[in-house]
């Protein structure tokens, strides 16, 4: 079936239900909810830069950001537990704790850089994108290199994600604002065609071999090159005065969360 009928007969479901249930409930019943989230998802929405080509808007209720916007009064809540930081950060924006903690796993990446990158091209079946996990959602999955398996306050997952050339993802969100999305770049590309877009921000991988940034903004990653592209894929917990909490809460969420995450790396061959 193709694509755009699949997606036609979605929101064809989804109208026939909603009509259902208008008419079997009272007005008030379904009215009030969907007001609420109407009003939580503009809220949510709105922390996007509307200024540039992306699709911001569509994306979000009518595309891949609707699991997103369900899942908006949840993030909404966790913005409340957080401290504030911008939505694009350096190293150096970090707390001075967390700063550590990731210099450290960076410094180990680094010297581990050719054996995973050698690694990868070894398992390398074709596939578009792959990803090769070493620790999710704060569960070991790979010891080979004990620094990336330890246990760590602030870092909850740890993989690498590759790219063949001429290959990138299209523009999307993450479903969760828990924690912060770090990528680091094994071996740039010398090319302009290599980078990820947040908003605006154009991050290019031969000038900035390390990105941070909140993965429930609408992204990108692009490889236009001729050369694979291989990243350090890194979810960091936000910094947060009840880190506690928000850890205990990720902890709780974890089997969701990687339900959830099949579904969004779906187009991945985990290796």
């Amino acid at each position: 079936m193709p694509k755009k009928l699949r997606k036609v007969l979605r929101i064809a479901v989804v109208i026939a239900v909603v009509a259902v249930l208008f008419y079997l409930l009272p007005f008030w019943v379904l009215a009030v909810p969907i007001l609420a989230y109407l009003a939580f998802g503009i809220i949510d929405v709105a922390r996007n830069d509307m200024g540039g080509e992306a699709p911001v808007v569509k994306r979000y209720f009518f595309g891949n950001g609707i699991l997103t916007w369900l899942l908006s009064p949840f993030n909404l809540l966790m913005d409340l537990l957080s401290k504030r930081t911008g939505r694009v950060l350096k190293i150096e924006d970090l707390p001075e704790d967390m700063r550590e903690e990731v210099e450290f796993m960076l410094d180990a990446v680094r010297r581990e850089k050719d054996n995973i990158i050698a690694r990868i091209q070894q398992k390398n079946s074709g596939n578009e994108r792959l990803m090769l996990m070493y620790k999710w959602y704060d569960q070991t999955v790979d010891t080979s290199i004990p620094e990336l398996s330890r246990p760590y306050r602030y870092i909850k997952t740890i993989g690498v994600s590759t790219f063949q050339p001429k290959v990138g993802t299209k523009y999307h969100y993450g479903p969760l604002r828990i924690t912060y999305r770090l990528l680091y770049n094994l071996s740039p590309v010398e090319s302009d065609d290599v980078y990820i877009d947040v908003g605006r921000t154009r991050n290019i991988w031969r000038d900035s071999p390390c990105f941070i940034f909140d993965d429930t903004l609408m992204h990108r990653s692009v490889n236009e090159s001729d050369e694979m592209r291989y990243c350090m894929f890194v979810d960091l917990m936000r910094p947060s005065p009840v880190l506690g909490l928000t850890t205990g809460i990720l902890h709780a969420l974890g089997v969701l969360l990687k339900s959830l995450n099949r579904l969004f790396y779906k187009n991945w061959e985990f290796i």
